[in-house]
């Protein structure tokens, strides 16, 4: 292109009587387009496979998202970002497992086995070493048997921390603490007799092999008094090590009380139009605060996840001022706004309300609805339910749903059984009735208008 600037130049002003100076903008428009624009025939080719790949995603899409994944082993971001694709598309994505994962993502009917290769810490060389010795020795019985049956030198501690710690040994035994706890025995037992293999040394006067540690079919039990890590726990190491959640979802425990907050899912909002007025609650899984470049003000570009789906939520400086101090990976959150786009057409929200979801309870629950079953209410747990209110007492009252000679009767209960709501108070009543049949009335939010949207209509009327 430098070669051509010169002959560029003369020719506009030949043909066009174009400037010399117009002329040296033209062709730096030209060079920069250079760097990524491409001829016909390339595009031609790109239109073939982009053809091809469609007709395997709509035809054959486990197939097709199995081997998308496949491509992209050594990518979490992008491994993350196809199994929640695939997930969408109904395809279920099941966790790694030691004794049936291959290298690669792998089909079954319906559903993606995860890929060993694909997990975070683990190597290939770990890998191939393991699915060897799972051929010639058949599945693996406890964490002492994998440890002494695969290359010594093909594993080490952090990958076999990683597998424990995304679920791949869960089929040994769920509890993960426990075998993490067995872990340095296990690996300490394994390069000792690695050691002794080396110097061929064997076991009595050396005319026997060396016998490795075997465990019992079924043996693999932890103890009942051993307790496991939390599921918070859990859940935070799939999501690092897989790129996504296996065995639940950050808001499973607040799923209860976070939809009586939302007016739609996070999954939804890609249908709705730019401007919608909306509410959302879920837990925030990703935090990251910036400066404004004009007064460097913080603000905060927050991932809010429930188990529909996640969207980016922007809380700007005024905002983030009052809120930026429960902004933490964890945290369930109720969030108000409006839909809005960002440059590449991602949907995200502009917030002009965020609290946390405790704060949500206690503003803005204006009754409770117990369901009681007609055992509840024979038995012992009302009274129980009366404990509960009574160390909690506040305003806001309390409304139980009978049946009565096949209808439903909606009661009010007296003064004395008015609550001041808060998680662990609802918590606690839905331990004793159940998740389902406690269910809190809210009322609507009323979301004060982004400053932008303000501006806009100043400057319209004007």
């Amino acid at each position: 292109m430098a070669k051509q600037r010169e002959t560029f130049v003369q020719g506009c002003a030949q043909v066009n009587q174009i400037p010399r100076s117009q002329a040296l903008r033209i062709f730096d428009l030209l060079e920069k387009f250079a760097g990524y624009g491409f001829n016909k025939s390339h595009s031609a080719a790109y239109a073939v496979v982009a053809c091809q790949t469609a007709y395997l995603k709509a035809n054959h899409p486990t197939e097709y998202m199995a081997s998308l994944l496949s491509h992209e082993l050594d990518n979490t971001d992008k491994i993350a970002l196809f199994t929640a694709e695939a997930q969408r598309m109904g395809i279920q994505i099941l966790p790694p497992d030691v004794n049936t994962s291959a290298k690669r993502f792998t089909v079954r009917p319906g559903k993606i086995l995860f890929g060993l290769g694909a997990v975070k810490n683990v190597g290939e060389a770990c890998v191939d070493a393991l699915i060897e010795a799972r051929k010639s020795g058949g599945p693996f019985r406890s964490i002492e048997d994998f440890c002494a049956r695969v290359e010594y030198k093909a594993i080490n501690k952090k990958a076999m921390e990683s597998l424990i710690r995304c679920g791949a040994f869960d089929s040994l035994s769920p509890n993960r603490a426990w075998l993490a706890s067995k872990l340095d025995a296990a690996l300490g037992s394994a390069a000792s007799v690695a050691r002794d293999k080396e110097r061929g040394q064997g076991t009595l006067f050396g005319l026997e092999e060396v016998v490795q540690p075997q465990a019992k079919p079924g043996a693999e039990k932890a103890p009942d008094n051993f307790e496991d890590w939390p599921k918070r726990e859990k859940l935070t190491a799939e999501k690092e090590l897989l790129g996504f959640y296996v065995t639940g979802h950050p808001a499973d425990e607040y799923e209860a009380d976070l939809r009586a907050f939302r007016t739609v899912n996070l999954g939804e909002p890609e249908e709705m139009q730019t401007g919608t007025a909306v509410r959302m609650a879920g837990v925030v899984t990703a935090v990251e605060v910036r400066l404004t470049q004009k007064d460097k003000r913080p603000y905060a570009r927050t991932i809010l996840e429930d188990k529909t789906g996640r969207m980016e939520v922007m809380i700007f400086p005024d905002l983030y001022r009052e809120s930026g101090t429960f902004l933490k990976v964890g945290t369930p959150l109720v969030v108000g706004g409006s839909v809005d786009t960002d440059a590449e057409e991602r949907v995200r929200l502009r917030t002009s309300e965020c609290v946390t979801l405790d704060s949500a309870v206690a503003k803005w629950v204006t009754h409770i609805h117990l369901v009681p079953t007609r055992e509840q209410l024979a038995g012992e747990t009302m009274a129980r339910v009366k404990e509960v209110v009574a160390a909690q007492t506040g305003e806001v009252p309390i409304r139980l749903e009978v049946e009565a000679e096949g209808k439903k009767v909606l009661l009010e209960a007296g003064s004395q059984m008015r609550l001041r709501p808060n998680l662990s108070a609802i918590g606690k009543l839905r331990a004793l009735l159940g998740s389902d049949r406690v269910k809190l009335a809210v009322r609507e939010m009323e979301l004060p208008k982004p400053r932008w949207q303000t501006r806009r209509a100043q400057a319209m009327a004007a």
